[in-house]
């Protein structure tokens, strides 16, 4: 239990810190005008790294292999994706900014969730 804690604790954090840190740097330098606002996207990634982590633990519970379920989860994170994104793609004005901010934070995000797992999953 006290790693879920932790590692929940990390990711509040992490996210938290990320957010400001973004929101910051794009009121000075640059100014992008965001079709989905930026913290429904730190909001969205946070949430995809718990419902990964999640399917993850369910899934090894069930006796499957680590890193079948950790496919299964990244299948399941790209869907949903996809979805998230599906208004940005279809968007007609300038969104090369908004879709490059976007991916930067996914990967962050994506750093981040493997460096945890390597943690929870190793002990």
């Amino acid at each position: 239990m006290h790693i879920k804690r932790n590692f929940y604790f990390q990711l509040g954090i992490f996210s938290t810190t990320l957010y400001l840190t973004n929101l910051v740097f794009n009121s000075m330098i640059f100014d992008i005008y965001f079709i989905i606002p930026l913290w429904k996207i730190y909001a969205f990634n946070t949430v995809l790294v718990l419902i990964t982590f999640w399917t993850i633990k369910l899934l090894t519970k069930t006796k499957l292999n680590l890193l079948f379920s950790f496919i299964i989860a990244s299948i399941n994170k790209m869907l949903l994706t996809i979805l998230f994104v599906y208004p940005i793609i279809h968007f007609d004005g300038d969104k090369q900014g908004l879709i490059v901010t976007f991916f930067i934070i996914y990967f962050i995000f994506l750093f981040f969730e493997i460096k945890s797992f390597q943690k929870v999953f190793d002990r």
